[in-house]
């Protein structure tokens, strides 16, 4: 995201009333964050990848009574913003910020405090963004940088009724048009970047979830049959044609955790929120 990309997503998870994935992880991390920090934080670097504003793993850190964190964000902007108040709340913390995509922190992490045996944070349901072999590879990179006994935790959003997935990413009357706005702001940014053309009054977003994948899909959709103009190309839309965003997808824990031990993570405890919407897994690094 750019820093308005990130800006909007912010507001989705603090102003959209169906959108519960935040609020239901951050009711476990609040709940629970002594439980999960004696497991985490025990005489480890804690690593977060995709730490966002970081106000959720605030929980975690209010609870840790030293450690080394480390968050790790694809949005620099994010990173210089909320680093300094996280020095500032917490003193008793040493705090290594890292700018880079997953594949760069991974490389990274491989030199990070040798000896100091690490946790790995992943918040955000981010892990329903991959695809089913995408989950799978990530999966198995996180398990060669962690030694045995290392940890890995992340939260997941459930499977559950369409008409409450479908309510949570979409606009309604009480989101002024936040989800259209973050979701057009990448066309925005490829004109701006790449010259590119887009007329953003020509696209229009659309969620739905797909049950039989258990996914929910955003996408733009074309308003008109209409010609765009990127990077020295022309691409042609029919009225009704879509441009995939992102996919979400959904979890049963039972599955998921044999997806886990299949990549030598093995589930040692699993936290649901209070409406049980919502899953935060801690796995260990099996021999």
């Amino acid at each position: 995201y750019d820093e308005t990309g990130s800006r909007l997503y912010a507001r989705i998870c603090r102003e959209c009333p169906s959108y519960y994935l935040a609020r239901s992880e951050a009711a476990i991390l609040q709940g629970d964050a002594t439980r999960i920090m004696a497991r985490l934080g025990k005489n480890r670097s804690l690593v977060e990848f995709g730490s966002g504003n970081s106000q959720k793993t605030r929980h975690l850190l209010a609870a840790w009574e030293e450690g080394h964190y480390v968050p790790v964000d694809i949005s620099g902007s994010m990173l210089t913003a909320t680093t300094p108040p996280l020095l500032e709340d917490f003193p008793n913390l040493w705090i290594s910020a890292l700018h880079a995509a997953y594949d760069g922190a991974f490389a990274a992490l491989r030199n990070l405090a040798p000896g100091l045996p690490i946790s790995i944070l992943f918040l955000g349901s981010n892990i329903g963004n991959f695809y089913s072999e995408t989950r799978g590879e990530f999966f198995a990179e996180i398990a060669a940088v962690l030694q045995p006994g290392s940890l890995f935790a992340f939260g997941a959003d459930l499977h559950k009724k369409t008409a409450t997935l479908e309510a949570a990413y979409n606009d309604s009357n009480e989101t002024n048009g936040l989800w259209s706005q973050f979701n057009l702001n990448v066309l925005r940014q490829l004109n701006r970047e790449l010259g590119a053309d887009f007329d953003l009054t020509q696209f229009r977003y659309v969620a739905i979830y797909n049950e039989r994948e258990r996914r929910m899909e955003m996408y733009l959709e074309s308003c008109q049959e209409q010609e765009v103009h990127l990077a020295g190309r022309t691409i042609a839309f029919e009225g009704g044609e879509r441009i995939k965003m992102s996919f979400s997808y959904k979890f049963t824990p039972g599955e998921l955790g044999d997806e886990l031990r299949g990549h030598g993570l093995k589930p040692i405890d699993f936290i649901r929120d209070p409406e049980q919407r919502f899953g935060f897994w801690i796995t260990e690094r099996t021999p």
